[in-house]
């Protein structure tokens, strides 16, 4: 999905959306990691 919204966005808008979700997945993905090397 964030593919198609990449290629079919010129809009500066839709281009910002796309990032902060790509950085909302990163920082999600990143805390996840963090409390497993915490737990383990």
């Amino acid at each position: 999905m964030a593919s198609t919204v990449l290629h079919q966005s010129d809009r500066p808008v839709e281009k910002a959306m796309d990032v902060a979700t790509t950085q909302t997945c990163i920082a999600r993905r990143f805390f996840i990691l963090k409390a497993l090397n915490e737990v383990g």
